[in-house]
């Protein structure tokens, strides 16, 4: 079961090194965010199990609501429950939304420095583009979550101790490589630790090897996919909020990007004509234009409520 106990043997946190800061401790997921992801990060829950969660959550409630209220889901009417929003979005769209939300939800990152738009773009970015890069291999919905989770050490040690987060954000906006700078500060790194948080809110094996290997070009299965997601997102000139995208190579990187677009969208029509469900793709074009939209629609909804 997901949504782990505090720290409670030597292997749970990491000795003082680096600028010689405490321990860092693995996070513990609140009850709700446990109740949430231990129905959605691996399984495909029924309308009713959806339903019944989010309502029991304000976040939850909102983030379904905004969704399926937006401009891309074009509603007749404002839709004003957790049912009616779960059929209009879809069974699908609306699991990959309540674990957005509970895992945003599960850390604070504010004092921390990141850019937090950038990095729920990039997240979200690679849940997206994982998904449809896996669609062959029949493991796209592992493939979003992956996407999604990959980050996790990052947002653990940024959560934990954010203002020592702020000093490798400050070194790389000096130069510094990010995953260098991390190991300065913290004595280790962000893929380290997201293996041990990971491990310990008992992740299936393969997300805990694609949280491992997501910087790995020679991964392979989930990791293989994010790493590939992670250039994809580069190359549309997505950041992760700590380290920005690498100058782009305009016409091979545009072109690149377009095909990977209309993946998405012939991705996006098939799952819904295979559930069943409305495709909210549909009137919004391909492309890259398609990509965009599809990564603003879950971004938006991720948004928290000011």
């Amino acid at each position: 079961m997901l949504g782990p106990a505090a720290p409670d043997n030597d292997r749970d946190t990491l000795p003082e090194g680096g600028t010689g800061i405490a321990a860092l401790d693995i996070p513990s997921l609140p009850v709700a965010q446990a109740r949430a992801f231990a129905l959605v990060a691996t399984s495909r829950p029924a309308v009713d199990e959806l339903e019944a969660l989010v309502d029991t959550d304000p976040a939850l409630t909102a983030s379904v609501l905004r969704a399926a209220n937006s401009a891309r889901s074009a509603p007749v009417d404002r839709i004003a429950t957790a049912r009616t929003a779960t059929i209009r979005i879809g069974i699908e769209e609306t699991r990959r939304i309540v674990l957005g939300t509970a895992l945003r939800g599960a850390f604070d990152l504010a004092p921390s420095g990141i850019d937090l738009d950038e990095l729920w773009r990039h997240l979200v970015a690679c849940a997206i583009i994982a998904d449809t890069l896996a669609e062959d291999s029949g493991q796209h919905t592992q493939a979003f979550t992956a996407g999604l989770l990959h980050d996790l050490g990052r947002l653990a040690m940024a959560a934990q101790d954010p203002h020592h987060y702020a000093e490798v954000v400050e070194q790389v906006r000096d130069g510094e490589d990010a995953v260098a700078a991390e190991r300065a500060v913290f004595a280790t790194t962000h893929v380290e630790w997201g293996v041990v948080v990971a491990g310990k809110w008992e992740l299936p094996d393969e997300l805990v090897d694609a949280v491992a290997s997501h910087h790995l070009p020679a991964a392979s299965g989930l990791g293989g996919y994010v790493w590939r997601a992670r250039q994809a997102a580069h190359r549309l000139g997505i950041g992760d909020g700590v380290s920005p995208p690498p100058a782009p190579s305009p016409d091979g990187d545009r072109a690149r990007a377009a095909t990977l677009g209309r993946q998405v969208t012939n991705l996006s029509a098939h799952i819904a004509e295979q559930r069943g469900e409305p495709d909210a793709t549909v009137g919004h074009g391909g492309g890259t234009e398609h990509l965009m939209t599809q990564i603003e629609w879950y971004r938006g909804a991720l948004q928290r409520a000011a």
